[in-house]
């Protein structure tokens, strides 16, 4: 039985997919990011479903700004006959060690989005390696489909995690990647770095390109709104703190930021740095922090729940994203840029990527050139140690995420582009 969901005169449908690499039950980027978006259209009075491929077998479909999703039937890809055929391809495929290419993890979510999302007016697919489910379901369903790509997975994005593909695996992962690049009306992207990428690569036409910079949600990152005092949790009291937010991965800087806030307690000794989150990094920079005598003044939160990071924002004296230079240029849209800039922080960052175009030095914050460690100990010092110019580039970074960083200017973009590719009525 398909479901078929109603249209509002005036207002939208829109089906956002994410076949593989979302998990609902754990805080992440792209959670965040989902969510953010199902607020902002809710917001104008558009319907959003959020449809999720969970752990291969498990469909989850979230509307607008419900706190728990709803768990949809698989339909046959569902059934025990289709998961004998699943299994037994599966095991020849292993025995002979032939690659994987998400063939019924695709179907799987072709009958998904079929099933429950049959009445929308658009489709906006977050692209993932091998994820054809969305697209196929898309021209079944004669629905225009916007992918949204936020870098090259295959040869940027898999590399740097040390986990590169190789031989047939590579080819058939390029041909699926090209061919749900051809099959999207239109791509989105978070930088134009990632839109050049496309271009030069890929061989997307510039004119199928859009860039959309991710945003912050305002109101949770309100500076006027009363946190909790996180400060007396960490044993602090009123010490100078450096945050740092993040999923502790190897292009987040860390290990140099560490390096850089050695120098900062030569002139600074009472500075703590908070580092708040987890992630692959996380024990070698613990190490780091003990063999440079640091392990007092560095404190590491460990996973907090995303409804908390605003409290141990709002702490910070000076908030940091000390990204390294990287083999290619740093693709992606920082998350925790602008949710310091709505804090209204003072942030020090480094001059790669999109940062550039979106902070303006000494207005609001300061850039430092990447992998230079002695500017970026620097530049904390020199926040630490002026209020007034921590207010004014706090200021300045408020007032820059009220006007462009927003949720809703995020959506408001998104939103032309749908109704380009609509009928006109």
């Amino acid at each position: 039985m398909i479901e078929l969901i109603s249209e509002k005169c005036g207002s939208l449908t829109i089906g956002q997919l994410m076949q593989s690499g979302f998990d609902f039950n754990r805080d992440s980027g792209a959670k965040t990011h989902f969510i953010g978006v199902l607020k902002g259209f809710h917001a104008v009075g558009h319907d959003v479903f959020l449809l999720a491929l969970q752990n291969g077998r498990q469909v989850i479909r979230l509307k607008n700004t419900q706190t728990q999703p709803e768990t949809k039937d698989l339909g046959f890809s569902g059934s025990r006959l289709f998961r004998l055929m699943e299994g037994g391809i599966r095991f020849v495929q292993s025995r002979l060690n032939l690659p994987y290419v998400g063939i019924f993890d695709s179907l799987r979510f072709k009958e998904a989005c079929l099933n429950h999302l049959a009445g929308c007016d658009i489709f906006h697919e977050r692209y993932a390696l091998m994820s054809m489910g969305g697209v196929w379901a898309a021209k079944t369903l004669a629905i225009p489909l916007v992918l949204e790509v936020h870098a090259d997975i295959i040869n940027e994005e898999m590399p740097l995690h040390g986990q590169p593909l190789r031989g047939l695996q590579h080819y058939l992962a390029e041909l699926t990647t090209r061919h749900c690049f051809n099959q999207a009306a239109k791509i989105v992207v978070v930088s134009d770095t990632v839109g050049k990428r496309l271009q030069s690569y890929w061989q997307v036409p510039a004119e199928k390109i859009v860039t959309v910079p991710l945003g912050a949600d305002l109101e949770l990152f309100d500076p006027t709104l009363e946190q909790p005092d996180v400060r007396a949790e960490l044993g602090l009291s009123d010490e100078p703190v450096i945050v740092f937010t993040g999923t502790f991965q190897p292009w987040h800087g860390l290990s140099n930021l560490i390096r850089a806030f050695s120098q900062v307690v030569l002139e600074t000794p009472e500075a703590r740095l908070v580092l708040v989150g987890d992630g692959a990094v996380r024990a070698e920079l613990e190490i780091q922090a003990r063999a440079a005598g640091l392990a007092d003044k560095i404190i590491f939160t460990g996973s907090v729940p995303y409804q908390k990071v605003p409290a141990f924002v709002s702490m910070a004296d000076a908030a940091v994203a000390p990204y390294p230079k990287l083999a290619t240029e740093l693709w992606f849209s920082p998350l925790k840029l602008y949710e310091y800039m709505a804090a209204s922080k003072a942030i020090v960052a480094s001059r790669v990527g999109q940062i550039v175009d979106v902070l303006e030095d000494g207005h609001s914050g300061l850039l430092v050139e990447p992998d230079d460690i002695q500017a970026l100990s620097q530049a904390l010092v020199k926040l630490l140690k002026d209020k007034s110019l921590r207010s004014k580039l706090g200021e300045n970074a408020r007032c820059a995420a009220l006007a462009k960083h927003s949720w809703q200017a995020h959506t408001e973009k998104l939103e032309q582009i749908y109704r380009s590719l609509l009928p006109v009525t």
